[in-house]
């Protein structure tokens, strides 16, 4: 399956997917596929007045009607909304229950951490790491990173034994220039990678280093000595996407 195009402009949906089914001895039943994709309702609209999310559910269903053992799929759920992406999630996990093996290339890095049994990261055209899903969201995955993160030093050969966690908060005011407190916690706990980004509006995260309990303390601490009070501080598992942008950098592309 492309990410885009492949149909007649002039072929109607429910035509398009028999004529694909007519190629292979047991195909999926035509309907029943319409129907898991969304499409019933668009059984007799031509592939030219579909919508791109449309056009991209005829694209998944016209692949997998022919029953395949292997099935490669290109950011499938391009276009679509939360409710088909969804569909579409199910859909693969159906296929990979039925024993086909689906390769997806996908930028949503929920899509991959919900769908994927292993994971490759692949930054400039070049293999960085790969592992299967909870190795990579553990740091235990095997690569060539060039990232200087603590949480993925497993990602360039060296043995890590805690889980990769990160460090959130909410201050009770706002404070633009925080860059004295990375400075001293990276003195204080010997962390010379330690980084300071903003992780959503009103919100900092600390990065490249492990969150042990020395790290909160002292983090606390050094507010507590400037008076400066936080409102929130969470703790958790890091996701793909933080795993992600340690290894790949956070400048554009």
């Amino acid at each position: 399956m492309l990410q885009g195009g492949g149909a007649y402009p002039g072929i109607r949906v429910g035509e398009m997917i028999r004529l694909v089914a007519s190629y292979y001895e047991n195909p999926l039943d035509p309907d029943w596929l319409m129907e898991t994709v969304g499409l019933t309702k668009h059984a007799k609209t031509p592939y030219r007045r579909l919508s791109g999310g449309q056009q991209q559910r005829l694209s998944l269903a016209c692949a997998l009607v022919g029953r395949p053992e292997l099935v490669f799929l290109d950011e499938p759920t391009a276009g679509l909304d939360a409710q088909s992406r969804l569909a579409v999630w199910e859909l693969i996990r159906s296929l990979k229950r039925d024993g086909a093996s689906v390769v997806l290339t996908t930028h949503l890095m929920d899509e991959a951490e919900n769908l994927s049994d292993r994971i490759y990261i692949i930054d400039r055209g070049q293999l960085v790491a790969s592992g299967t899903t909870e190795e990579i969201l553990s740091g235990g995955a095997a690569g060539s990173a060039t990232a200087v993160s603590e949480p993925i030093r497993a990602a360039r050969g060296v043995e890590t034994k805690t889980e990769p966690r990160r460090l959130t908060f909410q201050l009770a005011e706002t404070h633009s220039d925080l860059n004295w407190l990375v400075r001293a916690l990276r003195e204080e706990l010997s962390a010379p990678a330690m980084e300071l980004n903003p992780a959503r509006p009103g919100w900092w995260e600390l990065s490249n280093t492990e969150i042990t309990p020395a790290l909160v303390a002292q983090f606390t601490a050094k507010l507590a000595e400037r008076s400066i009070l936080v409102r929130s501080i969470e703790v958790d598992r890091r996701s793909l996407e933080d795993i992600f942008l340690d290894i790949t950098g956070r400048d554009m592309r």
